[in-house]
Order: structure tokens, then sequence, then C-alpha cells
């Protein structure tokens, strides 16, 4: 995970990825954070701003039933799935930052 210098003008923005087996997925959230009626305890809450997905094939191998996949498609995947992203919330590297008018991404993290 890494953070970028936060703009307190903008929100904040991570976005996740999960690369797994039958494909990569993404999304874009917001984190926000309540505090309950009685003022006991605060709720973490948010918003999902964007998603993306892109799957990829298997190949068959005749070694017991085992399969193989070609770790470009999981590099190819995760850089579509981060452009999907990036041009739904209007993100553009800018100075230091990656910024849109509106967003700022705070962070990103892989599994």
């Amino acid at each position: 995970i890494f953070s970028i210098r936060q703009n307190t003008n903008m929100l904040p923005v991570y976005i996740g990825i999960d690369v797994g087996t039958q494909g990569t997925k993404a999304i874009a959230y917001h984190p926000s954070s309540r505090t309950t009626e009685d003022g006991s305890d605060v709720v973490m809450t948010g918003t999902i701003l964007a998603r993306a997905s892109k799957g990829y094939d298997v190949l068959p191998t005749t070694v017991d039933g085992r399969a193989e996949q070609d770790p470009a498609d999981w590099v190819d995947a995760v850089r579509h799935v981060l452009k999907e992203i990036v041009s739904g919330l209007s993100l553009a590297p800018h100075a230091d930052d990656i910024v849109s008018e509106k967003y700022i991404l705070s962070g990103i993290g892989i599994s």
C-alpha cells in the first residue's frame, strides 16, 4: 500500500485490487465515518465510486488435469482495471498527486 499527500479540498479515494484465478477486480472507495446516536462509537461507512473487472483464460495442460495461467495476463488485467477506475473518476497525474477536480488518490491495495 502506498499513500499520496492529501489535499484537504478533495475527497480521498482508495483503490482495492484483487488478482484471482479467474480474473482481476478493482473498486474505488471513498471512506467516511459517523458517530452512533448515543455518541458511544464511531461507525466506518463509505461509498464505492467505481468498479472494474477483467477475466482471463486458464491454459489447459495434459498433466493430471492441471491448468496454467500466463502471468502476463495478470499484469494486463491489473492495467486494464486501473485504467477503467482512473478514467471513471477522471483521475490524472498532477505535480506530486494523482487527482481530479473532486478526488485525490490516497492509496492502493493489491491482493
